[in-house]
């Protein structure tokens, strides 16, 4: 290293692709150090591009699938029984995806796909009896140079607040809400007390049963509670808020689909009424200290309730990484979806619609960067709907084995070279 020019050195690591430039940070602390200087924490990789989407069954039974970019089906693992530290007997089962990594609920273990390394995390010390705890990945690897570290936060369900909660006009959530908290920097778990801002309250009597979808941006952490609410917890101050969901979406059907994630550094909120086929997107307006749903886009799905692959030149399939998928011809040419290409199709322009059959419409979540969200289709295919110009772009097929299986949720997978876990392995 000491014989090249810097100027020569730099260049040469420049030239390498992320996947490369992760590994050769990984061979030692003083070439780490070399590769972060001269590189500058390049922005290929951080988490600025789709690699794909994990998607979890309701059959405890079923390993992930993970829908692919053909260019990243030999850069990224996404069989996460592969990885070491994973007992061969049990499932792998995500539970929360942030910023390029997962985690893993059965073996409360953080997984990064892009560079394969895992980190257990030690067991949560809840009381011998206690309910259920759901957890929550945070990672940001913009907010400082490496090594980033990583947080997950463990919430008491609602059955821990029973007790309060039997008094006529009880307030949820409490005032003050302790909340586990681990901390890769301390590998250990810490309780933290976030106070509830003033006038953020819901009464027990809309509240559901369990929660799940969390997202986070600018240093807070999303999360919507099954139909009653979404509750935003700000960690650099140890705060918290609860945010009504956009009028008309507290009571849903079961045949409804929401989805709650982030797009163009927005949070944005998606259901899908399927007896309907209507689509309404919403993106959360916060600025000034205020925060209201503002009506992005609706429109009537019933063009695209049965989307057949078409000859129009913009397919760009997606493929199953481990699954039986025909349809790999895209890789062999080279070809691969870009979000920032002008080839989508107008629905208008589809000539189809409900005339096949009826149709069931899923939410697999929303490009991180750009405005368009992920639809699944009859069972069948996935395709990029594009909100801001009613757009549509075939990703292929997405078929599981048992016609009975149904999906549980899905997770959009940003990779992240330089998440580094701290792990020899």
């Amino acid at each position: 290293m000491d014989l090249l020019p810097e100027d020569v050195l730099t260049d040469v690591l420049r030239r390498l692709p992320p996947r490369d430039l992760a590994v050769s940070r990984s061979v030692c602390r003083e070439w780490r150090a070399i590769v972060d200087a001269r590189c500058d924490l390049r922005k290929d990789l951080l988490p600025t591009t789709l690699g794909g989407i994990f998607v979890m069954m309701w059959d405890p039974g079923e390993d992930p699938e993970f829908l692919v970019r053909p260019s990243m089906k030999r850069t990224i693992d996404g069989r996460l029984q592969n990885y070491e530290g994973l007992e061969y007997y049990n499932r792998p089962y995500i539970v929360n995806c942030c910023n390029g990594l997962l985690l893993l609920d059965e073996y409360d273990q953080v997984v990064n796909p892009a560079t394969r390394q895992w980190a257990r995390l030690p067991p949560y010390p809840a009381s011998p009896g206690s309910s259920y705890y759901p957890k929550y990945l945070v990672f940001d690897p913009t907010l400082s140079p490496p090594p980033h570290y990583y947080e997950v936060l463990a919430m008491q369900d609602l059955f821990c607040f029973r007790d309060e909660l039997s008094a006529e006009g009880s307030q949820w959530p409490p005032l003050v809400y302790t909340m586990g908290m681990y901390s890769s920097s301390t590998t250990k778990w810490e309780e933290r007390l976030f106070a509830r801002e003033e006038g953020s309250a819901t009464t027990i009597a809309y509240v559901g049963s369990g929660q799940y979808q969390a997202t986070y941006l600018n240093r807070a952490l999303y999360i919507y509670w099954c139909g009653d609410f979404i509750m935003r917890i700000t960690l650099f101050n140890d705060k918290y808020t609860i945010i009504n969901l956009p009028a008309g979406t507290n009571e849903l059907s079961e045949d409804d689909k929401v989805y709650l994630g982030k797009s163009k550094n927005r949070i944005h909120f998606a259901l899908v009424d399927n007896d309907q086929l209507r689509l309404q997107v919403w993106f959360l307006n916060e600025l000034g200290g205020n925060t209201e749903w503002i009506l992005k886009h609706g429109a009537n799905l019933t063009q695209i309730s049965y989307f057949p692959k078409h000859d129009h030149g913009a397919d760009r399939p997606w493929i199953l990484q481990y699954g039986n998928n025909k349809e790999t011809a895209a890789v062999d040419n080279g070809l691969d979806w870009n979000s920032d290409e002008d080839n989508a199709l107008d629905i208008d322009d589809m000539g189809c619609g409900k005339s096949y059959f009826p149709a069931y419409i899923d939410v697999f979540g929303f490009h991180p960067y750009r405005e368009i969200l992920f639809l699944y289709l009859s069972r069948s295919r996935v395709v990029a709907y594009y909100f801001n110009a009613s757009k549509i772009q075939d990703l292929g097929e997405f078929r599981f084995g048992d016609i009975y299986h149904t999906i549980y949720q899905a997770f959009i997978y940003t990779p992240c070279w330089n998440g580094e876990l701290f792990v020899e392995n």
